[in-house]
């Protein structure tokens, strides 16, 4: 599931390599919506990033920020609307039978 560079992007670490291989366990976690997970594989991300720090790699590590925010801002934004349309169908339901109505005599 690589995504390839944009024009004007920096080019992706060389296939294989281990800071690849944590750049795509990140993706994957964000694409499926693993945001436990991803908040892990991005911890990690960053210690890989750390250790090679040239320019391209920099530049390869903010474009994958700035996809994973997106995809995380749209995951929620989907996630409200759902939530949203849940809510709105809620008058439609049945309500459950209520108590019959108590009545009680002064004796």
């Amino acid at each position: 599931m690589t995504m390839p560079p944009t024009a004007g992007q920096a080019s992706w670490p060389v296939v294989g390599s281990p800071l690849e291989e944590v750049r795509d366990r990140l993706r994957q976690a964000v694409t499926t919506g693993s945001y436990q997970e991803a908040q892990r594989r991005l911890m990690e991300y960053a210690g890989a990033v750390s250790a090679a720090p040239d320019a391209a790699t920099v530049r390869s590590a903010l474009d994958l920020l700035r996809w994973a925010d997106r995809a995380v801002r749209a995951g929620r934004a989907h996630a409200a609307a759902e939530a949203e349309r849940l809510a709105a169908s809620r008058p439609y339901r049945a309500k459950p039978p209520s108590a019959p109505p108590r009545i009680e005599l002064d004796a």
